[in-house]
């Protein structure tokens, strides 16, 4: 993942500090962090984007519960937050994954 993504996260991840910083009581839960977080990776004008994946279909660049594999295999433990650039990504694919996609590395997950 280009340094400018891993910047952008973590500019998202230090909004969300200062946030708990200010008022601790915004996040009760542990989903409140997440949905926090992920509202604030969303409202980037970058990760927002919708590109082209490598199959001619679109998406942005964060998504939740993915799924990873690991040496060739589904891992069943999913990452709450993942940012991939969707020119990664690839739909066609689905023996790859049960949910029918499949993205190359690298990536940012988030658990």
């Amino acid at each position: 993942m280009p340094a400018s993504f891993v910047r952008r996260v973590e500019d998202c991840i230090s909004k969300i500090v200062r946030e708990f910083r200010r008022n601790p009581e915004l996040f009760l839960t542990e989903s409140d962090l997440k949905c926090r977080l992920f509202m604030e990776l969303d409202s980037d004008p970058v990760l927002s984007k919708e590109e082209s994946t490598q199959d001619g279909r679109k998406t942005n660049y964060v998504h939740c519960e993915s799924s990873y594999f690991v040496f060739g295999r589904l891992n069943k433990k999913r990452v709450d937050i993942t940012v991939v650039n969707p020119s990664n990504f690839d739909f066609r694919n689905q023996a790859a994954s049960r949910k029918g996609y499949y993205f190359a590395e690298p990536s940012i997950g988030m658990s």
